[in-house]
Formats: structure tokens, sequence, C-alpha cells
């Protein structure tokens, strides 16, 4: 029976009856540590396969387990345990003879292993010789073994400069010399900057690393020669030698740069790649102007540059108004206006003047361009970009009244004084500037709120629109900006700011955006906060935090510990549970009181100091 791994065998008694006494057994003998077994007349075998760590001599060393004994060690007059040295089929290891313990003290086998590292070559049979009980234990370690902190060094490495991946299956022949003089060369690995696809025996892939390894290749004197046959749907081009990593038997790692290797060896470090197979079409990787982005002047070059080399095809790439109407076109074949720029940039020129601050779509159809294997560019046919507004048109001057307004600007740069009332302002396009005035002012964008930037304070900021046309605007008196996916309030000390606090104060967390902007539209129609805390009351989470039928002094502590993050202190408790026992205030008023006490305030401040964000609620 053995016992797993470990450093003390009073440790390894819980895997008691399990047996290894198959030569396929799980059980390891790992390196540099104990593993234990138990012996008897009934349980004459017990196998295992030692963890080896590549070449070196090794010794196995077997003993009596003097603590889980109890007494059963084996003596001179039993015949003692025995220990050989197997491959997988049962048969001796030439070299490493068996050895006999017939005392208390310990034997060895001392044996000399060529492999690799691997739990799958060499096992160890116990054979118990004639002993009613004998409990033992096995120690495998390395024979003389010296510490190797040194990293194993370069000699030299032989990369061809160039690759045809249409001759001779595209066969990358690599000779590597390097020496380590204690523990030996594992693995030799060259880092490309780009990854490449290969077939080598059975560890090929799509990697930026090709290792050599003895598991492909022995290593003699730390040489080594690999080919690796590198597949046709690799892509053609120049991959660069970034590094060459030697790594030896105890893990050292020396790493050679290009540089390095170019100075000390006169290495290759690029190697050139032709013949491959490219069926993939080209893709946009920008355009410029961006999409939807910044706007354009009304006479300027359109430029979309592709991820490779391209050519003109044939087809008619075309610029089309809002309504759809053609204002340019280019004969991709025949034009001369169009140009390619770098390899990889459609140029296209400006031939007419577009309108001020107008949408235009630019349509690139299939065939009209491209790569230098004849594969059409097949993704998205249209951009969409505007125009700049004109900059001598003057915007609106737009004022609203003493009630509640709904009030809209043009595309360019206006001024909007809204008045009294809660009052809903959409500005668009240009660089506005809005005073929201008395009252609940809500400032409307068209995109998501992560499309623009917000800077300043609660009571003037500026919104700036990073990829449409709404331009940027100064605000101030405003408390509100409604976008695509949320609503910012900055109303801090006022609804938006309570609604926030009663959270922390009844539930210990921040809210969930869709129920704050439930209790946000509740306490603008007019419902006040004792009411919303009222509410909370009715909700299933407090029920579930306070219970359906919540004592005074439950309320207390958790209102304490929600707010303060402690327990009540004796004259705070006895103040709030006359006022509860007595009446004079509710349990949804003392949790408005709580939500609004100095000490919630200032612990939510730092969240909601430059706005708070709900997703508008809109039952």
């Amino acid at each position: 029976m053995a016992y797993i791994i470990g450093n003390e065998s009073h440790t390894d008694e819980r895997t008691y009856g399990y047996d290894s006494s198959e030569p396929n057994t799980t059980f390891k003998v790992k390196l540099s540590k104990k593993s234990f077994g138990k012996l008897s007349s009934s349980d004459l075998v017990d196998w295992y396969v030692l963890e080896l760590d590549g070449p070196a001599d090794y010794i196995l060393n077997l003993s009596t387990d003097s603590v889980n004994s109890l007494g059963r060690t084996w003596a001179k007059s039993n015949s003692g345990v025995k220990i050989e040295i197997t491959d997988r089929n049962g048969n001796p290891v030439s070299g490493a003879s068996s050895a006999v313990n017939t005392e208390i003290f310990e034997t060895s086998i001392n044996f000399h292993y060529t492999g690799q590292a691997n739990y799958t070559d060499y096992f160890v049979k116990v054979t118990n010789q004639g002993n009613p009980e004998a409990d033992y234990m096995l120690f495998l370690n390395k024979f003389g073994k010296t510490t190797d902190i040194m990293g194993p060094t370069l000699q030299s490495i032989e990369i061809p400069d160039t690759l045809d991946l249409s001759k001779n299956d595209g066969q990358l022949k690599i000779t590597t010399y390097a020496k380590d003089d204690i523990s030996g060369i594992r693995s030799f690995a060259i880092v490309l900057d780009a990854p490449i696809t290969y077939d080598l025996k059975n560890n090929g892939g799509t990697s930026n690393t090709l290792t050599l390894t003895g598991a492909n290749d022995s290593w003699k004197d730390g040489a080594s020669t690999q080919t690796f046959s590198i597949d046709r749907t690799s892509k053609n081009g120049t991959y660069n030698v970034v590094r060459v990593d030697i790594t030896d038997y105890d893990g050292n790692v020396t790493s050679y740069n290009s540089l390095l290797l170019q100075a000390l060896f006169r290495v290759n470090t690029k190697i050139k790649v032709y013949g491959a197979i490219d069926d993939v079409p080209p893709t946009v990787v920008s355009f410029s102007p961006t999409q939807l982005g910044k706007p354009m002047p009304i006479r300027d070059e359109l430029v979309v540059t592709f991820n490779e080399a391209i050519v003109l095809g044939y087809g008619i790439i075309t610029i089309k108004d809002e309504t759809g109407k053609v204002v340019a076109s280019f004969d991709a074949i025949n034009n001369r206006n169009m140009s390619i720029m770098d390899q990889n940039k459609l140029v296209i020129p400006y031939m007419v003047t577009l309108a001020y601050d107008a949408k235009y779509t630019l349509s690139i159809p299939k065939g009209a361009i491209w790569d230098l294997n004849a594969n059409f560019y097949a993704g998205s046919s249209d951009f969409t970009f505007w125009t700049i507004p004109n900059p001598s048109a003057v915007g609106k001057n737009v004022n609203g009244t003493e009630g509640n307004d709904y009030l809209t600007g043009s595309s360019l740069n206006d001024v909007f004084l809204a008045g009294s009332g809660n009052d809903t302002i959409v500005a668009g396009g240009g660089d506005d500037i809005i005073t929201g005035g008395n009252g609940l002012d809500t400032l409307v964008y068209t995109g998501k709120m992560a499309n623009y930037t917000i800077s300043g304070n609660a009571t003037s900021f500026v919104v700036k629109d990073n990829i449409g046309k709404d331009g940027t605007d100064t605000a101030g008196q405003v408390e509100r900006l409604q976008f695509a996916d949320v609503t910012v309030a900055f109303d801090v000390n006022g609804v938006a700011g309570q609604a926030y606090r009663i959270y922390q104060a009844a539930f210990g967390r921040k809210p969930d955006l869709a129920g704050l902007g439930y209790w946000i539209k509740d306490m603008d129609k007019g419902s006040s906060l004792t009411t919303v805390a009222a509410g909370f009351f009715q909700s299933a989470e407090f029920k579930q935090l306070y219970g359906s039928s919540p004592s005074i002094s439950t309320l207390i502590n958790n209102f304490y510990q929600n707010v303060l993050h402690r327990a009540p202190d004796q004259a705070g408790f006895d103040y709030w549970s006359n006022q509860l026992n007595k009446g004079m205030i509710s349990p949804a008023g003392a949790l408005a009181s709580f939500c609004e006490s100095a000490e919630n305030q200032a612990q939510v401040i730092g969240q909601i100091q430059n706005g708070v964000v709900y997703t508008e609620w809109l039952g």
C-alpha cells in the first residue's frame, strides 16, 4: 500500500488503504520528496513511477518508516525489502542493480538517466521478501548534484535569410550550438516579431516562437539541428528575430537580443518569407476623417488606410449626400485623380466643394480595391462623415419663458437663456452656450455618455462630443444631462443626492442605476424623502435585511451600521428608541433622518460630487 508524497511521514497516513500493486500506477516518487508505503504477507509488491528531471546521476534510498511502523521494522531474521529500477514493462534497467535492505538502516540504488524530464520512463518495484509487515520510505535525489546558477551560453546559430514556401514544403532549417557545463541544455527558443504557422512532428502550431528541444532532436554536446515545415498559409514578409532564449535543465535562461546576436556572432536576424498562399482580402484599419467624428473642411481629401499593400481594381467609387445624390465619382480603373500613398493608403482628392454642415457617404464597391494577390476588398463599403459648420454663419439666440419650455437649437453656435421652469434643451450641433436658470433643467444629447467628455463642476461645466457633431457646449445652472443610455444629475444637494443617499442609509450599498432612476423620477414628481423611505420598507431587499416586521432595536442597529459603520452608543440608541416608541417619528421618518445626517452625506459626497449617474425611468 502506497502513501502520498510529503515531507513528514505522519502526515501521509491519510492514504492508507490505497494500493499500487500494478505497474500502471499513478503513484509517484517525486524528486527530493519522501514517499511512504506499507507491505505485508498478503501485500507483497508496490509500484511507483519516478520523477526524473532530465539527464543526471540519481540515487534512490530505501529505509524503514520509523514514525508509522509502530515497531514493525524488518530485521536480519527476515528476508528484508527489495527495490528494483525497471521500465514500464517491469524489465530491469541496465546499470541499475537491485538493492535489498535487511537492517533498519537505509540502502540505495545509484543509476544514470539520459532521457528528458518525465514521469513515464523509469519505475521502482518494492518487494516484501518475508516480513509479516514492513513500513518503508523512499527518497529520490540527484547524486552528487551541484547547484547550477549559471546560465547557458550560445556558441553559434545558423538562421536562413530567405524562405520560399512554394518549395520543399517550406522547410526552415535552424542549427544551434550552446554550452552548459553543469546541468546541460534543455531548450533553445527563437522568438520572432510575428506569429508563423509551422509543423514540427507533433509540436506544430501558430506561434511567434520556434523551439528546439531534445524531445524532437537529441542534443549532442549542446548542438541541435531541426527543420520546421512552415505552412503556406503563413504571411509573406520579413520576420525579425527579436531574441533567442536558451534554457538549461536547472531552469536558468540566457537571452540574446538581435543586436547581441549580430554583434557577437554575426547572425542573420531577418527571415524573408515569400511564396505563401494569400487568400485573405485586405481590410480597412482607418478612415480620415474619422467616421461620425470630427467634421472635415468642405475642400479636403479623404484617406482610407488598409492593412496591406493595395492596387486599384475596377468599379465606381462615389461620394453621396444625405439624400443619396452622387456629388462626386471616381472610376477605379481609369481615374487618374485617385492615388495610392505608402502602398496601403487610398487617397481621394478634393474634386468638388461640399456643403457646410452636411452629412456625406463615401462608397467603395466590391472589386474597386485589390491586394497584391488579387484578393478583393470585401469589408464595409460605406464610410460616413460630416463637414464643418459655416464659420461665417451666426447661430440662434434661444430664450425660454417662466414656464416649462422645450428649447431646440441649430447646428451652429447657439446661445440659450432658458429662464425659470423645468426646461428641456436640445442644443444640436455647434459650440453652444446654455444657461438653464431657475428650475430643474435637462440638457439632451443624442450619443452615449462614453462618447462625451464632461469637465468642470456641478454648477458650471463643459460637455465635449468626441465622435459626433454635437460640438463643445458650455453650460451653467443645468441640473441634468440626458444621454442616449444614462442621465447625469448635478442636483447633488437636491433630489438626486437624496435618492442616492437613502440607498446607503437603508441598504448600506450604492444604488443600482434603474432603481435610482425610479426614485429620482418619483421625487421629481413631488414625493417627499419620507414617502420614498416608506417605499423602501416595502421592498424585498429591505425585508430580507431587516425582516418582515423588524423591531425598533433592529432598525436602529442597522441604520447606525449603514451610516456610521458601528453599533449605536447608548445615548443615541435611547434617543431613537424613545422617539420611535412614543410615535414622535415614524420608522420611515427615522430612515429619512439618517439619510440626511451629516455623517451619511460625508460618506457619499466623494461618489456624487461630480454628478449622479442613473438610468431614466420610462414607466
